[in-house]
């Protein structure tokens, strides 16, 4: 039974994060069998290009999920790839995965594009166009909220994730640029500064504000 209710039209957080195991168990294997994953992530994206254009939204994904066992076993027989040492259940769970990013990717796009747009020539000038998680809760599964200076596309990205220990957090803003006519976020005109690291919450904060203050409107 999967852990954790959804909602109609969503891909229940239980199945999302056995996918997701599968592709991380999957990582694992690029230092201890670099050969073995080479041929794993082979599978996957076969398996994965076999099954996109029946899974365009997650009802049809969730719906596709029952054969992709299958596809990954005529993926290896079509491509004459060995399957040997690779669990069939885990590649197709991983190729799961990668379509399950994929369209949370999109829908984030759309959902960007829809935030710019209602606000408009006449809304704010910056826009909070993504946000994910809880800042005062942001360990162990992170932070990430995107703000966009409407009438230039500049982007804020601002993070919270768990460092290497799992047990504090580090606090990032990165500088970016979205794409008005897609809503992909890309590179700042500056060529893409790397994203700054704090310490603490109100480093951070204070970052954020001097980061929306280079872009007036």
């Amino acid at each position: 039974m999967d852990n954790g209710a959804a909602l109609p039209g969503e891909i229940p957080a239980g199945t999302r994060r056995r996918w997701d195991a599968a592709m991380a168990q999957l990582s694992d294997l690029v230092l201890a069998a670099p050969d073995l994953y080479q041929r794993a992530m082979a599978l996957v994206g076969q398996i994965a290009s076999t099954m996109r254009p029946d899974c365009t939204d997650p009802v049809s994904l969730l719906a596709a999920a029952g054969r992709a066992e299958a596809v990954a076993a005529a993926a290896a027989r079509d491509t004459g790839m060995s399957a040997a040492g690779l669990r069939p259940d885990l590649i197709a769970a991983a190729a799961l995965s990668m379509l399950s990013r994929e369209l949370t990717q999109t829908q984030a796009r759309r959902d960007r594009l829809a935030r710019l747009r209602a606000a408009g020539e006449h809304g704010p000038a910056w826009v909070l166009v993504e946000e994910t998680g809880e800042p005062g809760q942001a360990l162990p599964s992170g932070y990430r909220r995107i703000d966009v200076h409407v009438p230039t596309g500049a982007a804020v990205i601002a993070s919270i994730e768990p460092d290497e220990t799992l047990t504090r957090p580090v606090y990032r803003v990165l500088r970016a640029r979205i794409d008005p006519a897609t809503g992909i976020l890309g590179s700042d005109a500056d060529g893409g500064s790397p994203a700054k690291e704090y310490t603490d919450r109100q480093a951070w904060e204070a970052a954020q504000a001097r980061a929306r203050s280079g872009q007036r409107g």
